[in-house]
């Protein structure tokens, strides 16, 4: 497909682009670990008087996207983009005193870029207008340059912390977090998935916040976010609606009226995959396309079609209906389970999108005129990365429930989750179980644990000790 990543996205293709780019290489052997030295504090007297979105009676009427477009306009020569390159590996380290006056000397610079961008993230309505009717052709160009806004927010946010300015290092986060919120409403899977990257990126600034003295329990301010933070159905949307918004016909496809979808489709596919199905079946080995051929009306037949229909398809029409049926089933195979909670659904979406991968195997190499294994997003993937970002949310908030015990019980941790009061522990969201909290001499440990089929790499555990 002829389009730059700068200003177009394949809305399905994109998002496993996304997920391997944002993936480390490999299946990690062993759990993350994170260690953190805590400083106790309590939460605040009013439970909410922090939160990490915009507040009701703050926000705007409007819509967010045309600030967040003035913003970005705004800024296309300014260097921003250089200057996070350079400093963004500060969200993952501790950088020093020098490197942060340097920075703080920069971002000084992009002061109104701040407070236009928290204005932006005030408004309570973001549309984009994606015209997702497009297709394939949906115009996302703005996805990339949110998550560098929410980098300038978020390293603010570094710099106000090591200054102890906490109202202002938790405003910057709040405006991080409405950065990814509205980048989720778009209703695509690759804009959730960007709100998702962005939100990981907030909690290594709170690897920060949480380790430094007097800074504000958010124990309250992280529990009253949206849950789930990004709708997975909502999303999922148009990925399982594409083939009938870019070929309405599909809808009511058969074998009397089978033409103009296929026509159409082919079309579509010469423009994503640069491949021609009538190219391809002109071209085919004669006894591999009889074996499709007779494999398509053996599976047509079981579906209802009658002789007399068969005998007034022509051979790539046949075959066409049969793979289209194929991954109609599939297709629902696999999305009917991602409205549920993940514990229920996960092993279910694998073993759909399991079988969309033996399909596109059975497929390699032999006569494959139409190949709609290749439309499946990769649906297990992005489905671990929206409950992963719901578990470490809430790993978040257990960890904010730790901080509120230390700072009431002397700087002791707590000898269970259990014991801790006055808070709403709660649940892992990838298993629906308890998180596992340890605690050994002055060290506690909380393991944010995923199902057992899962990497050991895709488990984070938190090593605690007392600041």
């Amino acid at each position: 497909m002829k389009s730059s990543t700068k200003t177009h996205y394949s809305l399905t293709l994109s998002v496993l682009a996304f997920i391997c780019f944002n993936s480390i290489a490999g299946a990690a052997e062993e759990p993350a670990r994170i260690k953190l030295s805590l400083s106790p504090q309590a939460n605040p007297r009013l439970g909410l008087q922090y939160e990490l979105l915009p507040k009701l009676e703050t926000q705007r009427s409007g819509n967010a996207a045309l600030a967040y477009y003035n913003i970005i306009l705004a800024n296309r020569d300014s260097g921003l983009k250089k200057f996070l390159e350079e400093t963004g590996k500060s969200l993952g380290k501790n950088p020093s005193k020098d490197d942060l006056t340097k920075i703080e000397k920069t971002l000084k610079g992009y002061r109104p870029t701040l407070a236009n961008l928290a204005r932006a993230a005030s408004y309570r309505h973001c549309d984009w207008q994606a015209h997702l009717e497009d297709g394939f052709a949906a115009l996302l160009p703005y996805l990339a340059d949110l998550r560098r806004l929410s980098e300038l927010a978020l390293l603010q946010a570094r710099v106000d912390l090591t200054k102890r300015r906490f109202g202002q290092a938790i405003g910057n986060m709040q405006t991080a977090m409405a950065i990814a919120d509205h980048a989720s409403q778009d209703r695509t899977l690759i804009g959730s998935l960007v709100g998702i990257a962005i939100t990981r990126k907030v909690g290594v600034v709170l690897q920060t916040y949480v380790q430094t003295k007097g800074a504000p329990n958010l124990h309250w301010a992280l529990s009253d976010l949206p849950r789930p933070m990004f709708n997975l159905r909502d999303a999922l949307h148009w990925e399982r609606s594409w083939h009938k918004i870019q070929v309405p016909e599909l809808a009511e496809v058969g074998p009397e009226n089978v033409r103009v979808p296929m026509e159409k489709i082919s079309k579509l596919m010469r423009e994503l995959t640069g491949s021609d199905p009538q190219a391809i079946d002109r071209s085919a080995d004669k006894s591999a396309r009889e074996a499709a051929v007779k494999s398509a009306r053996t599976r047509l037949r079981g579906l209802g079609v009658t002789p007399a229909q068969l005998s007034k398809l022509s051979p790539l029409e046949t075959v066409f209906l049969s793979e289209f049926d194929r991954y109609r089933e599939l297709s629902h195979d696999l999305f009917k389970w991602a409205n549920l909670p993940y514990p229920q659904n996960h092993t279910h979406i694998a073993a759909a999108g399991k079988k969309a991968s033996e399909w596109g195997a059975e497929k390699r190499g032999k006569y494959d005129p139409f190949p709609f294994h290749t439309f499946f997003p990769a649906l297990s993937k992005a489905n671990e990365r929206f409950a992963t970002t719901e578990r470490n949310l809430d790993a978040w908030r257990c960890i904010e429930a730790i901080r509120h015990h230390l700072a009431n019980n002397n700087g002791k941790f707590p000898g269970s989750l259990e014991q801790i009061q006055g808070v709403a522990v709660p649940l892992n969201a990838m298993t629906g179980k308890d998180f596992r909290y340890e605690l050994k001499g002055n060290t506690a440990t909380l393991t944010a644990r995923t199902p057992a089929n899962h990497d050991a790499g895709d488990t984070t555990v938190y090593e605690l000790s007392v600041r």
